[in-house]
């Protein structure tokens, strides 16, 4: 039995049915331009596959690792966009329609655009939980330069869980969560200790943050959290990969369309040896900084998001913004390696 999958699909048989899953997502999302979807869309598109659907143990067995992996993610929020009443046992982040943002300067997201009239929340980025210790306390791991700046106090973080759409109507106007979903920081440190972090320019960027409930008399979870399983060798050119984040504030989306392009080595700061990036052609955006990024061969944690080349495009008429994953042979989305090249692998194991 491997994840849910009956014994009587062989090895070969699965990974044979990831890859066409893989191929067949690729496939939709880059004639779309736009390679994010919801959960539940993608369960849609699989059931689409006349080869998938006569494998309904195979099908099932991927979205549940896929699902699990959606279930470690969480929103970097500021306490300030939490609005809360001691009556209740729920808070609304707040947030307004996407199409109704400026997500730049001067121009908002094209109201016929994919999830423009979904609800976004001002948020710093993503993260995901990365380990649970031995005291049952989690520890959330993201990207350092949205914790990491002048005047931003740790205090006045919270980590947000489960902001998901399991179906077409779920946030209709505003993002309501329970407040066992809400998490806070352990320690209170401004900055973040040095050990908990690395943060150089076009090279390593990630942080450790141990976390419990902010509300103490919501401690245990509706939702209980996943902890991502880390590959346990170095991720390799070619993987097919997917990443899942809070892109522009909205509730969780997957990211199906990415490949790794290349490595960089840009390592004299951290001392360390290997690679410490990769390039890929994930659609990730303003909001993803500090996403889990998996291998869609096994669903292992491979990467986490830094950076990269904008997705969002001008129409013709300049009057709004569109999503767009045009790609670019020689530039990406970079990601950290998580198992090369970075002090993040040791560092978790001694947090």
């Amino acid at each position: 039995m491997r994840n849910g999958v009956d014994a009587a699909y062989d090895e070969s048989t699965l990974i044979l049915s990831e890859k066409m899953i893989m191929r067949a997502l690729n496939d939709l999302r880059i004639m779309e331009g736009d390679g994010r979807m919801e959960f539940f869309e993608l369960k849609e598109k699989i059931e689409q596959e006349a080869f998938l659907r006569e494998n309904k143990q195979i099908i099932e067995g991927y979205l549940k690792k896929v699902e699990s992996n959606m279930n470690s993610v969480v929103m970097v929020a500021p306490v300030s966009s939490i609005f809360e009443s001691p009556d209740s046992d729920y808070v609304i982040l707040i947030s307004k329609p996407l199409y109704l943002r400026r997500v730049s300067e001067e121009h908002s997201i094209c109201k016929n655009s994919s999830y423009a009239f979904q609800p976004s929340a001002f948020c710093y980025g993503s993260g995901f939980f990365v380990k649970e210790k031995e005291d049952h306390t989690k520890v959330v791991a993201t990207a350092a330069h949205i914790l990491v700046k002048p005047g931003l106090e740790i205090e006045k973080i919270r980590f947000i869980h489960g902001i998901q759409i399991n179906k077409p109507g779920d946030f209709a106007h505003n993002i309501v969560v329970h407040k066992s979903q809400v998490y806070k920081p352990i320690r209170m440190d401004n900055p973040l200790p040095h050990s908990d972090y690395e943060l150089f320019s076009n090279s390593s960027d990630w942080a450790f943050v141990a976390v419990k409930p902010a509300y103490e008399q919501f401690s245990q979870p509706r939702i209980l959290p996943s902890v991502v399983s880390i590959q346990a060798t170095p991720v390799q050119e070619n993987t097919h990969l997917y990443a899942i984040g809070h892109g522009l504030g909205l509730p969780l989306k997957i990211s199906f369309d990415g490949e790794i392009m290349s490595f960089a080595s840009r390592n004299i700061s951290t001392g360390m040896k290997g690679k410490t990036f990769f390039e890929s052609k994930l659609t990730l955006l303003g909001g993803n900084s500090g996403s889990p990024v998996f291998s869609a061969e096994n669903h292992e944690l491979v990467g986490l998001y830094m950076r990269g080349v904008k997705k969002l495009h001008l129409t013709e008429n300049y009057k709004c913004l569109r999503v767009k994953n045009e790609g670019d042979p020689f530039e990406g989305q970079e990601c950290l390696c998580v198992h090369d090249g970075t002090n993040f692998y040791e560092r978790l194991k001694t947090i």
